[in-house]
């Protein structure tokens, strides 16, 4: 065991470094690739990422640090420890989490785990089912944006919260019960100006970790293209290209599973399910002061991108609706690059990444 668990090490180390010298590497030879990849990845937080988060951030940030929470714990306690069998304050987080999309869950959790209301067990439960994509993108980008049918994003929207709830509830028959009084551990709540002011400082922290992935992602595929990659290799089927895309950016894959003919609806879900890796490093830099509680993100990600590609194509099955009509420039627009083997080994290097995160760890 001990042999294997250093070998392993060597092996996550090794490659690791690998990865940071080929990319420091591409940076010196390419070195306008990797400034038009960060120039693209700003854009991308300045008028998508910023706009959309921060009011939101800031809003649950303030009624989390303040008397409001409590109250709120109050009125949801029992039918929260009913469903998840999680204490009272989670239950307005797990609406937020649903409703705000995918960091908001995640940013949800720190804030509870930073005022000691949960425990960091009850914390890696609630993330099993709290990373998900909000209505504004299931069914405004992905259902109107790239199907062109509303109701074809809210039918995967209620895909993927089945599934997280199919999750929760689950996990929910093996947990025990949560206390009928809260932690006595837990922090007193904040004045309503002073919550405002911790809520805005612990946003645009956030907002930074998650934009600097945002930016990292971007220059590193700039990179790839920029070396001449992107022209070497397009013998994958569209499908598979869309499931590299998705794997690692969300958004991306969406838009060329939608651009692909017939749209497999099973794949769709899988991508908001699985919520790509970007999506899940920032979810871990939300969480880096508590390492523990993402030690099963990825694998519990995939499940939920199964169980909502498998719940999609019942509910397309079942639900009558007229024929899809895919928004015009969504075959047009690429995910960033033409080619997939491009995407491949940038998830690669994702995927080392997320590998060597429990390095420090076991030291």
């Amino acid at each position: 065991m001990f042999i294997h668990t250093v070998t392993a090490r060597r092996v996550r180390l090794l490659a690791a470094a690998g990865a940071l010298v080929l990319c420091g590497a591409a940076v010196f030879l390419y070195p306008s690739a990797a400034a038009a990849g960060a120039s693209r990845g700003m854009a991308l937080c300045s008028s998508v990422i910023i706009p959309s988060l921060l009011p939101f951030l800031v809003l649950c940030g303030t009624f989390l640090h303040s008397a409001l929470c409590k109250a709120a714990g109050r009125v949801l306690r029992r039918p929260t420890a009913l469903l998840f069998r999680l204490p009272g304050c989670c239950g307005a987080p797990v609406l937020m989490a649903f409703v705000g999309g995918y960091p908001a869950g995640a940013a949800a959790i720190a804030t509870l785990l930073e005022r000691r209301e949960i425990t960091e067990k009850d914390a890696e439960r609630m993330l099993h089912f709290c990373v998900c994509a909000g209505p504004a993108f299931t069914v405004g980008a992905v259902g109107s944006g790239m199907l062109g049918s509303a109701a074809r994003g809210w039918l995967l929207l209620a895909a993927q919260w089945g599934s997280a709830l199919l999750i929760a509830l689950f996990e929910a028959r093996f947990a025990k019960k949560p206390a009928k009084k809260p932690s006595a551990n837990a922090d007193t709540p904040l004045p309503l100006s002073a919550a405002f002011a911790a809520a805005v400082n612990s946003a645009c922290l956030s907002l930074l970790y998650m934009c600097g992935f945002v930016v990292l992602f971007s220059v590193l595929l700039s990179l790839l293209d920029g070396s001449g990659l992107a022209a070497r290799l397009y013998a994958l089927s569209p499908y598979a290209a869309s499931l590299t895309a998705g794997a690692l950016e969300v958004s991306s894959g969406c838009l060329s599973a939608c651009a692909d003919a017939p749209v497999s609806y099973f794949l769709l879900g899988l991508l908001l399910g699985f919520a790509g890796i970007s999506v899940q490093c920032q979810v871990r830099a939300l969480l880096r002061a508590h390492p523990a509680v993402c030690r099963r993100l990825f694998t519990y990600r995939l499940l939920h991108g199964l169980l909502t590609g498998l719940l999609a194509v019942l509910l397309f099955s079942v639900v009558p609706l007229p024929a899809a009509v895919i928004a015009a420039d969504a075959a047009r627009i690429q995910w960033f690059t033409a080619s997939p083997y491009v995407s491949l080994a940038m998830l690669a290097l994702c995927m080392t990444a997320c590998f060597s995160v429990g390095i420090d760890k076991r030291r």
